[in-house]
């Protein structure tokens, strides 16, 4: 697996789930009785257990090799703790360890999303967080993409950074929604909470479903986990959940070995439901062993240039980039509001009652590609 985006250390700003200027954060400072840690520190014989890097030193910061999530191994500068605490207040309200908050963000910018993983207080009595990143749409390989996704939407990741404690702006609530849940459970997960978050992503582009066991799932030291099992992990009951693949250059088998044990070790169910493929032999060997499969006996390269030109004519038709599309006023008491059945279809032209099919290429031999579809309603099927 990757990791995130590299940052820059900063003390003065909160470190940003994606890149942008190197302008300073501006920042108020509250009085110590709105901006400070509450209640005892953790034992310290706990806390250098449960976070051993922040005590490697007395000096202010300490340089130690990390395992990363892909398996390398990379030096990273720590801040060193006096000690740390699970709870504090900022503005007055009280925050505890494994909340979620909004996290300052430059002048003008949304704030950035974390769950606060760490508090402590460094070896020269600083007050300070450790934030682990959710990421927004647009901060992933979606970019400008995004507004393909609920903007509630968004995705947890494994990136952390140190922050000051008065980086905090405000609680957000984020409901985690697993993918074996059913979706009464997720929409009603999705209409308690300011945000939701359904998978994990890491850099630079990978995306891993989550999995709960019960709605009340929780972050222990920034690993998921469920209150009923411990670490989110496969089980018999994720097979359940099943994972639908579009299988390209499928050949008649329209599913490698590999792929299928592999999914299975990783408890997930996965099903093909279209394939693509040139042969047309190879295609009809798969219809009759695959019945419930939608195969395509297309160029793949075909196939590539028919989902891009699905978007334009999507965008072309407002299907997607606008929340409304503008109707023309309908004058009911106009006569030319009524369906006139004379209309005579120009020559050339047919009238269909719906369209069953589309591809990109030349199917009727002529030499010329482009889009074309199937109608259904002219008393035979035609291209």
């Amino acid at each position: 697996m990757g990791r995130g985006k590299k940052r820059a250390e900063v003390t003065s700003s909160p470190s940003k789930p994606s890149s942008s200027s190197p302008k300073k954060l501006k920042k108020t400072t509250p009085d110590d009785g709105d901006l400070n840690f509450v209640g005892a520190p953790v034992p310290a014989d706990e806390a250098q257990s449960r976070w051993p890097h922040r005590y490697q030193s007395k000096s202010k910061t300490a340089t130690i090799l990390v395992t990363l999530s892909d398996g390398s191994t990379e030096e990273k500068e720590f801040f060193q703790a006096r000690c740390h605490y699970t709870k504090a207040i900022v503005d007055g309200v009280v925050f505890n360890l494994f909340d979620n908050a909004y996290i300052q963000a430059l002048e003008g910018e949304p704030d950035f999303i974390a769950k606060i993983v760490e508090m402590f207080e460094t070896v020269s009595k600083e007050t300070y967080i450790c934030t682990q990143w959710f990421y927004r749409a647009k901060d992933t390989v979606i970019k400008d993409q995004d507004y393909l996704i609920d903007p509630r939407r968004v995705f947890y990741s494994d990136v952390k950074d140190d922050n000051p404690l008065s980086c905090i702006s405000s609680k957000v609530k984020i409901g985690q929604l697993g993918a074996n849940m059913d979706v009464a459970a997720k929409e009603k997960a999705k209409n308690s909470c300011d945000l939701y978050v359904d998978m994990m992503y890491t850099f630079p582009h990978a995306f891993t479903s989550l999995y709960i066991d019960n709605e009340k799932s929780l972050v222990t030291d920034g690993v998921i986990q469920t209150k009923s099992s411990g670490v989110a992990k496969p089980s018999e009951d994720f097979q359940q959940s099943k994972r639908t693949v579009l299988d390209l250059y499928s050949g008649c088998g329209a599913m490698s070995s590999g792929l299928s044990i592999g999914a299975s070790l990783a408890g997930e169910n996965i099903t093909t439901k279209w394939t693509v493929d040139f042969n047309s032999y190879a295609c009809e060997s798969l219809k009759f062993n695959h019945p419930n499969v939608e195969v395509r006996n297309e160029d793949t390269e075909d196939f590539f240039v028919l989902l891009k030109e699905w978007e334009s004519l999507c965008k072309e038709f407002n299907l997607v980039g606008s929340k409304e599309v503008e109707l023309e006023p309908l004058d009911i008491d106009s006569d030319e509001s009524e369906v006139d059945d004379c209309v005579v279809v120009p020559s050339g032209e047919f009238e269909v009652e719906k369209l069953i099919a589309i591809c990109y290429g030349d199917p009727n031999n002529v030499k010329k590609r482009g889009l074309h579809f199937k109608g259904l309603g002219f008393g035979v099927e035609r291209v």
